[in-house]
C-alpha cells in the first residue's frame, strides 16, 4: 500500500515540476518575443510575400463574348485583364479634424484604433474584337493578340489591417 502511494505522490511532483516547467517556458517566450510580436511578423508575412501570391496566381482574366447572330458577320469580343505590382502603402488614419496622418502598429495599439494600409495594383485591360470566322482559326489568340487594344491603370483593391483586439 505504502507502494502506491508512494508512486501517485511522486506522479504529483512530477506533474507539478512539468507545469512549473511550461509556465517558466511560456513566461519566456513572452519576454523574448514579446504579446503582439507575432501578429506583426504574421502581418509582415502577408504584406511581403502572401499578397504578391495572391495576385499572382489571379493574375490573368479572359472573358469571350460571342455575338447571338446567325448570320458570318457575327464577332468574338474578347477582354482580356491582367493584374500585377501589388503594392502596399503606408497605413494612415483620418483624425477627428479630417487631416490624414501616418500611424504606426503601436500607436494604433495604444489609441484602440484598426491598423490598415491600402493595397494597389496595375489593371491592364486589352479589348479586341475579331470576326467569328476566324473563332476556328489556330491563328486566333495571335490575331486577337496582335489587334488588342490595352490602356493600364493603378487601382485600389482593398486594405490589409491588423484587428483591433
Amino acid at each position: 500500500m505504502d507502494e502506491i502511494a508512494g508512486r501517485t505522490v511522486r506522479q504529483e511532483n512530477i506533474y507539478q515540476n512539468a507545469t512549473e516547467e511550461c509556465w517558466a517556458v511560456i513566461s519566456a517566450f513572452f519576454e523574448y518575443r514579446g504579446i503582439v510580436r507575432q501578429q506583426l511578423a504574421s502581418y509582415d508575412h502577408f504584406v511581403d510575400y502572401d499578397v504578391h501570391d495572391v495576385v499572382e496566381a489571379n493574375s490573368e482574366v479572359i472573358l469571350q463574348h460571342v455575338e447571338d447572330r446567325t448570320d458570318l458577320e457575327a464577332q468574338i469580343r474578347r477582354i482580356r485583364i491582367n493584374f500585377s505590382n501589388p503594392a502596399v502603402s503606408v497605413a494612415t488614419h483620418t483624425e477627428a479634424d479630417g487631416s490624414v496622418n501616418r500611424i504606426w502598429p503601436h500607436e494604433a495599439r495604444l489609441r484602440n484604433l484598426t491598423y490598415s494600409c491600402p493595397v494597389y495594383v496595375d489593371v491592364s485591360c486589352g479589348t479586341t474584337v475579331v470576326p467569328w470566322t476566324e473563332a476556328a482559326s489556330s491563328t486566333f489568340h495571335e490575331l486577337c493578340d496582335e489587334n488588342e487594344t490595352i490602356f493600364t491603370q493603378t487601382a485600389f483593391i482593398g486594405k490589409a489591417h491588423i484587428n483591433k483586439s
